[in-house]
């Protein structure tokens, strides 16, 4: 990648939509330059969702948006009106890949991008050898380096893991990950130093159960503890396997700590155009239903019942369960700062959104109306939303069709606003 630039930001864009809180202008050297200040020492995973196409360091917060040729990154923090292109390029139009926000599919595979350390992480693959790299960087994004191999370019036989966002996280020094050879091998469960250095096997995922092909794979954390969930198609017919591991990272332990078979009935029900207009099915047959988990601090898992709509709290160690609240439409589940955050959507409509904040017990603390429930960041201050195409194209902004649209919802004032809107093209 082109970054090579040093920590004094020449933010062109700055000028235009406001100077953030968190940085400052260079006035002693009488430069049109931004000084980064100090960010957190975070070392804990940051975000509800584990969504890895967005980082915050504690000043400010960085997020990657799909582009037709790959990814640019953008920046936003509490002085600003819009987020801007992480770019120190002066006059750049930010609209091709000379800008240095923007990055190739290998460069920044999956967008995926974290925190951590003084430092932002991607991954990037070698287009000769296509090794995987952990890749870090300043916050800037310059003085990129690599850090650590994540597989080689031998393995490329597997179906890459990590479509879905929740399936890599970075947790207290360490990029969990997994990776299978074929559809019908184990998965490998590794973790690799962001220190540098090289990865480690936490634990292998085998294929004992006729195990016709493995799902998609979760991660979810608490202070000591990575979880790691996953489904799987068994034989040929409708049966699926549920499993869900997990590592305690102060001894290493990698333990299944359970395991339910049962069938999946769920569809979505699409008109003759293909636009979604109901649900069908009767969900899972056995107690989790395996597509939207969270986990907290004391040893309880929290479902989302995709077709119910009932969210259920149960104990890891003695298996006792309980429905603490009832949502009317879809959506996801998170855990954060002793509270559950589940965004409830019609799913007809996505636009009818709203996101509910409950206690551990299902007490309702807030309720958030925003355009869309796609929520996909959040913290103490603000709730970032996205949506794209589909409902993009009905909540055009001053007469422009955007193929997508961020939001963010400042939690003090209870006010959304829109910070990015574009074209993917």
């Amino acid at each position: 990648m082109k970054k090579t630039i040093c920590i004094g930001l020449m933010f062109c864009m700055f000028m235009c939509v406001g100077c953030g809180k968190n940085y400052e202008k260079d006035l002693e050297n009488n430069q049109s330059a931004f000084i980064q200040k100090d960010a957190a020492y975070v070392t804990d995973a940051q975000n509800y969702y584990n969504e890895c196409t967005f980082a915050d360091d504690g000043a400010g917060y960085y997020f990657t948006v799909m582009k037709e040729a790959g990814y640019e990154l953008f920046y936003f923090d509490d002085g600003m009106s819009e987020a801007i292109p992480l770019c120190s390029k002066v006059n750049c139009t930010h609209s091709d890949q000379t800008c240095d926000a923007w990055y190739t599919e290998s460069e920044c595979m999956e967008g995926f991008i974290w925190y951590e350390n003084n430092s932002l992480f991607r991954i990037e693959q070698d287009d000769a050898t296509k090794n995987v790299y952990l890749i870090s960087s300043d916050r800037d994004g310059g003085n990129s380096k690599q850090v650590s191999m994540l597989w080689s370019g031998d393995n490329i036989r597997y179906k890459f893991k990590t479509i879905y966002f929740r399936s890599m996280i970075m947790h207290k020094g360490y990029l969990y990950y997994t990776y299978q050879l074929d559809v019908n091998g184990d998965i490998q469960y590794y973790r690799a130093p962001i220190a540098g250095g090289d990865r480690e096997l936490v634990g292998t995922i085998e294929n004992d159960e006729d195990v016709k092909q493995f799902g998609e794979v979760h991660f979810s954390n608490n202070n000591d503890m990575i979880y790691l969930s996953l489904d799987a198609s068994l034989n040929e017919g409708e049966e699926r396997l549920f499993l869900l591991y997990q590592y305690q990272i102060s001894d290493g332990k990698f333990d299944n700590i359970y395991k339910e078979k049962g069938t999946y009935d769920f569809k979505w029900v699409k008109d003759e155009k293909g636009n979604t207009v109901d649900k069908d099915g009767t969900g899972w047959s056995g107690k989790i239903d395996v597509m939207e988990l969270a986990f907290d601090n004391d040893g309880y898992m929290y479902i989302n019942q995709m077709m119910t709509g009932k969210i259920i709290k149960y104990n890891l160690m003695t298996g006792e369960s309980k429905q603490i609240y009832q949502i009317e439409g879809s959506g996801n589940i998170a855990f954060y700062n002793n509270t559950l955050y589940v965004n409830n959507y019609d799913i007809v409509d996505k636009t009818k959104a709203k996101t509910v904040v409950l206690s551990l017990d299902g007490e309702v603390l807030d309720e958030i109306i925003t355009e869309t429930s796609d929520m996909y960041f959040g913290d103490d201050k603000y709730l970032f939303f996205r949506y794209y195409a589909d409902y993009a194209k009905s909540k055009k902004a001053e007469g422009t069709e955007a193929d997508y649209v961020y939001m963010v919802y400042d939690r003090n004032t209870k006010e959304c606003k829109r910070i990015l809107q574009g074209l993917i093209r």
